[in-house]
């Protein structure tokens, strides 16, 4: 077997290198390394907002899941909810306002609500609106198939509320129903989304 040494490795025609069928890429230590497993399909920038929407990202042919991260989210007004909808109908996407369901844990303990009872998703809660206590989240997106399985999305943060405390919570909210899911709306309590970002990944299957 021979070795081949190099400092970059380019295509000869457009920007794909291809690997044969029947054959993996391994690094030193005999790991096959899959490539592109994880995609960022969404880069959204904050910037005074009331509403942020991501539509159209849901791919179930392509994609198991999704993770969604939130960094440095900075609301208008201090001490908010930071809220979201389900979104259904693809690129002209609307909200879902019912058939919510909840479990989760925070900094004095448990809770839940699982009779469908509620209009949205609250996750994090006195959310504070000073410099250096922005909210950062990270989160796992399961929509569903339409009549497959109720959608649901898993956040969890620690962060500096409005009362300058650390306050820590992971939530579950799942959508009852065979609506389709397709997109996310986020939005506060109060006011506007002053800064932030969102990123979307895909987890391909």
């Amino acid at each position: 077997m021979s070795q081949l040494n190099v400092d970059t490795i380019g295509s000869q025609t457009g920007t794909t290198i291809s690997v044969a069928s029947g054959h993996t890429l391994q690094d030193a230590s005999g790991k096959t390394i899959a490539g592109n497993k994880i995609v960022l399909l969404n880069t959204t920038t904050i910037s005074n907002d009331a509403t942020v929407s991501i539509d159209n990202f849901v791919d179930s042919n392509t994609y198991v899941y999704y993770k969604v991260i939130g960094e440095n989210i900075k609301p208008a007004t201090d001490g908010q909810q930071f809220r979201y909808y389900f979104r259904t109908g693809g690129a002209s996407g609307s909200d879902i306002t019912a058939n919510y369901s909840f479990s989760g844990t925070h900094t004095s303990g448990f809770e839940s609500s699982l009779t469908y009872g509620t209009g949205y998703g609250y996750p994090f809660s006195g959310v504070s609106n000073a410099s250096g206590e922005e909210l950062n989240f990270i989160g796992e997106f399961f929509p569903n198939n339409g009549s497959s399985g109720d959608a649901w999305f898993k956040t969890d943060g620690m962060y500096k509320n409005d009362s300058g405390n650390a306050n820590r919570r992971t939530y579950i909210w799942t959508h009852g129903g065979t609506t389709q899911v397709t997109g996310l709306k986020f939005f506060m309590g109060n006011g506007n989304l002053t800064s932030g970002k969102f990123y979307i990944y895909g987890v391909k299957k």
